[in-house]
């Protein structure tokens, strides 16, 4: 779920509710019949939430642990006090393992 910076390319998903982004991931999921999901996101804050109402749902939750920055709505790769290798080497892993 891409948010961070993508507020000016991606508008329509800083307008989705965490129940409407838990609604669509649930009917996905019984559309595909999977009992879990693998949750990326570039916002640290919105990934805790979503995994605990997820998990309310009986979801199995897997998730990398990603670099992201702690300041909300501020994207990873903007963020100076993180380690840049760090940075890309999460970017390649979590699009490794959504591939």
């Amino acid at each position: 779920i891409r948010l961070g910076d993508k507020a000016v390319e991606a508008q329509a998903n800083f307008e989705l509710t965490d129940d409407a982004l838990v609604g669509r991931i649930l009917a996905q999921c019984a559309a595909w019949h999977c009992s879990g999901v693998f949750l990326c996101t570039d916002d640290a804050t919105v990934k805790a939430r979503l995994k605990s109402k997820l998990e309310s749902q009986f979801l199995v939750v897997s998730l990398y642990p990603a670099t992201l920055s702690s300041t909300s709505g501020q994207a990873a790769h903007f963020d100076e006090s993180l380690d840049k290798y760090k940075k890309a080497e999460d970017v390649v892993m979590e699009a490794l393992l959504m591939a």
